[in-house]
C-alpha cells in the first residue's frame, strides 16, 4: 500500500514515474499525481491495439510505451499499477527486471475528476459514476491480490445455458459444437451462486452469459438472486437481442446493479435473418428504455479466429505466450450446471464438451476448481486460481485470442453443429 513516505519519495526521486495502464484508472492516477506534485514520465500499456489506435500513442501529452520497449527506455523506474489485472502487470515487470511497483491505493478517497463528472446540482453524472465504479474495482482488485485473507474477484462469467438463438460458426464460447445443448436448471444455478458467494468477499461484476441467456426461461429468477446478493456489486447480461423480455418478468431486471449489453447482429452481412433480428433488438431496447434499465447497444464486431478446437502440441513456453497475450485469460467462468470454476469460457465449454482429455485438468494450479468440494483450503485455492500467472492446459487446444490478431467476419452461421474430437 502507498504511504505518505512513498508520496514524498515519488516527489523527490530521480527515477522516472511510469503509470502502467492507460485507460480510465491510469488517467485518474495521472490526475492524482499531478495534484500531489508527482511528475509522471509516461504511460505503459499491454494492449497494442490501444497504443496504435490513434497512430500517435499519447495520453495527456505523454507517450504510451509497450512493455517490451520499457528496457530500451529505462534502466529502472517506479511503476504505479493502474489496472485491475495487477497480477499480469507484476509478472510482466518482473520478467523485464523491474521490481519497484506500487498498487493504486494512491487513488483511495481521491476524487480525480470532480468538476468534470458532477453536474450543476452537485450530483454525479453517469460517466462520473462509471469512473467511480472502475476506480473502486481497481482498488479492490489490488487489495484482493495483496491480501489473501480477503478474496476479491474482478468479474465472473456465469454460464446458465448451452443454447443460443444463433449458431455462429466462429463463436469463441464454442456454442457451435453442442449437439444437444441444454439449459442449466434453476436449482443447480442457484446452488453454484451460493457456493461461490460463500467463499468470496466480493465480486465486482457478474456477467451472465450463454449461449443466449434468454434461452433459459428462468433467467429472470437467476437475476433476482444475483441482485439480492450484497457481495455482487454489478450484473451485466450479455445478449444478442433476439429475444425480447416477457412483460410479466420485466420487473426482475429493474435494479441499479443491472446492465444489459446488447450485441447488435442485425447489420452483419453474414446473418440471413437481419430484418427479423433488427425488429427484435429494437423491441428489447425499447423495453429497457421504457423501464429505465441501464444498457449499451453495440454492433457485432471484433471477432478473431479463435474457435477452432485442436491439439497444437506446443511447448510450455509457447503456451505461456498464448496465455500472456490472451484477451480472455481473466474471464473466470462459473458453469452453473456443475459448480466448477474455469479460467475462461473456452476452457469451460471445452471441458463440458469433452473436447480436452480429462486428465490434463489437474496439471499445475489446475484448469478447474470444484467449489462444491469440502475443502478447508478452498478459499486460498480460488485466490491462486483467480490471480494465476501460468497458462492452463486448455491453452494447448486453443488457437489464441491475442488483441492484435486479425479480425474475421462475425456471425457466419452454421446449419449443423461443428464436429470435433471428443475424448471419453
Amino acid at each position: 500500500m502507498i504511504s505518505i513516505d512513498h508520496i514524498e519519495e515519488f516527489r523527490q526521486t530521480e527515477l522516472p514515474i511510469v503509470i502502467y495502464g492507460a485507460d480510465l484508472v491510469g488517467k485518474a492516477m495521472y490526475n492524482a499525481c499531478k495534484s500531489l506534485g508527482i511528475k509522471v514520465e509516461c504511460f505503459c500499456d499491454d494492449s497494442i491495439w490501444k497504443i496504435e489506435l490513434s497512430g500517435t500513442p499519447i495520453v495527456f501529452g505523454l507517450d504510451v510505451v509497450e512493455p517490451a520497449k520499457l528496457r530500451d527506455r529505462f534502466s529502472d523506474a517506479h511503476f504505479l499499477v493502474s489496472s485491475t489485472y495487477i497480477n499480469d502487470i507484476i509478472g510482466h515487470l518482473e520478467s523485464l527486471g523491474f521490481d519497484k511497483w506500487y498498487d493504486c491505493s494512491l487513488l483511495r478517497g481521491f476524487d480525480c475528476w470532480a468538476d468534470q463528472y458532477t453536474d450543476s446540482w452537485g450530483k454525479r453524472t453517469l460517466l462520473g459514476a462509471f469512473v467511480d465504479f472502475t476506480v473502486n474495482a481497481c482498488l479492490l482488485s489490488h487489495e484482493g491480490y495483496l491480501n489473501k485473507d480477503k478474496l476479491f474477484v474482478r468479474c465472473v462469467d456465469l454460464v446458465i445455458t448451452e443454447k443460443c438463438s444463433l449458431k455462429c460458426r466462429d463463436c469463441s464460447n464454442l456454442m457451435q459444437y453442442y449437439l444437444k445443448p441444454k439449459n442449466y436448471s434453476l436449482e443447480d444455478t442457484l446452488r453454484s451462486i451460493d457456493l461461490l458467494c460463500e467463499q468470496v468477499d466480493e465480486i465486482y461484476e457478474m456477467r451472465v452469459i450463454g449461449g443466449e441467456p434468454f434461452m433459459n426461461k428462468d433467467t429472470h429468477l437467476i437475476i433476482e438472486r444475483l441482485a439480492r446478493e450484497e457481495k455482487i456489486k454489478r450484473i451485466v447480461i450479455y445478449t444478442n437481442g433476439t429475444i425480447p423480455l416477457r412483460r410479466e418478468q420485466i420487473s426482475s431486471f429493474v435494479h441499479d446493479k443491472i446492465m444489459f449489453l446488447l450485441t447488435d447482429y442485425s447489420q452483419s452481412s453474414a446473418l440471413i435473418t437481419r430484418q427479423k433480428s433488427t425488429s427484435k433488438i429494437d423491441q428489447l431496447e425499447a423495453q429497457l428504455k421504457e423501464n429505465g434499465i441501464d444498457y449499451d447497444r453495440k454492433p457485432v464486431g471484433g471477432w478473431v479466429d479463435c474457435a477452432t478446437i485442436d491439439h497444437y502440441e506446443r511447448t510450455p513456453e509457447e503456451n505461456q505466450k498464448v496465455f500472456d497475450y490472451c484477451c480472455a485469460k481473466n474471464n473466470v467462468t462459473l458453469m452453473a450446471g456443475d459448480s466448477k470454476l474455469y479460467n475462461c469460457p473456452f476452457a469451460a465449454n471445452g471441458y463440458t464438451l469433452g473436447a480436452f482429455p480429462s486428465e490434463i485438468a489437474n496439471e499445475g494450479i489446475g484448469d478447474i476448481i470444484d467449489i462444491s468440494e469440502k475443502d478447508d483450503d478452498i478459499k486460498n485455492k480460488i485466490h491462486d486460481f483467480v490471480y494465476r500467472k501460468d497458462f492452463v492446459s486448455a491453452c494447448d487446444y486453443c488457437a489464441g485470442r491475442e488483441y492484435e490478431k486479425p479480425e474475421i467476419v462475425p456471425a457466419v452461421q452454421t446449419l449443423v453443429p461443428l464436429k470435433y474430437k471428443k475424448y471419453v
